[in-house]
Formats: structure tokens, sequence, C-alpha cells
């Protein structure tokens, strides 16, 4: 799934992190490892 930065960023909750659910609808494991930014960012997830 190709996510933009932007997306990224507006997922964040309002103690600046994400939800387990929505990283979970983007591909990434929980916890969440290091980088996944990047990958999600470049497709890799």
């Amino acid at each position: 799934m190709q996510v933009t930065i932007e997306e990224i960023e507006a997922a964040k909750t309002e103690q600046g992190g994400w939800t387990r659910e929505t990283l979970a609808a983007w591909g990434v494991k929980w916890p969440p490892p290091k980088g996944w930014k990047k990958a999600l960012l470049k497709g890799e997830q």
C-alpha cells in the first residue's frame, strides 16, 4: 500500500503517535519496527 507522508502525519493521535489499528491497516506490524515510516513510504510494507 502506498501511503504519503501527509497521510502518515495526518493519522497521528493527539499524543503524537499512531494506533495499532492505523498501522495494521497500512500493513505495519506491532510494535512498529525501526524505520517503518521510511519502508512504508517506499512501498515496502
